[in-house]
């Protein structure tokens, strides 16, 4: 009789003995660790080589996924789980089970971190050129508890970030509100904010224009 350490089973057959080996799941792509947003669709793939074709079964914290939950959906076929239109409740560890009874099954994990969208809470406005007005643009946005000491917020002018420390008529504070003083031609332009977190990017923009040559 002939085996495999995968898996075999013996049948009788008129000239002998048939023996059927079936090959354990390998995992060949794994899920990835995810940060995403409230609101997005987020996809965990499980890909495995295995004969016969293997059963998935997916984890959430150690609970089996509730699919009577409509936005969570396996693809049976490749073990693919999509989270619909993700929430804060949906942040867990995930585990993907491949089995199909010949051997170990494979598995794997990773952990998917739902984060609050950055939310604009005052934005700048253009505003037409006067020679010698100071002009204030402010740059606030609300970003989740949990990240907003990795924010980044950068200050640019018509493409080229600003070096506010080494300007004589720029001041940035510390809610990240531009002041230009007393503004000459040179300050004619568009400004734009960029606020980055691990999570998204929130952009906004608004220039200082000669009459007629409103951009915002």
């Amino acid at each position: 009789m002939a085996s495999t350490s995968q898996g075999s089973f013996d049948s009788d057959t008129d000239s002998g003995t048939l023996t059927v080996t079936g090959i354990s799941p390998k995992m060949r792509v794994s899920p990835q660790p995810q940060k995403v947003t409230i609101g997005t669709d987020v996809l965990l793939f499980c890909t495995v080589e295995s004969d016969p074709p293997a059963d998935f079964i997916w984890f959430k914290n150690g609970s089996r996924v509730d699919y009577n939950n409509l936005r969570y959906q396996l693809d049976e076929s490749t073990g693919t789980l999509t989270l619909k239109n993700a929430q804060s409740e949906d942040s867990a560890k995930y585990v993907c089970q491949a089995d199909n009874g010949y051997g170990k099954p494979a598995i794997a994990s990773a952990f998917v971190d739902i984060r609050e969208a950055s939310e604009v809470l005052d934005r700048p406005e253009s505003q037409p050129f006067v020679a010698g007005q100071n002009y204030t643009f402010p740059c606030a946005v609300k970003v989740d508890e949990r990240i907003k000491d990795s924010v980044n917020v950068t200050w640019l002018k018509d493409g080229v970030p600003l070096a506010v420390d080494l300007a004589d008529n720029l001041e940035l504070d510390s809610e990240h509100t531009l002041t230009v003083w007393g503004a000459g031609d040179e300050d004619v332009g568009e400004y734009l904010c960029r606020v980055r977190t691990d999570v998204d990017e929130v952009r906004m923009v608004a220039s200082i224009y000669k009459s007629g040559k409103r951009k915002f």
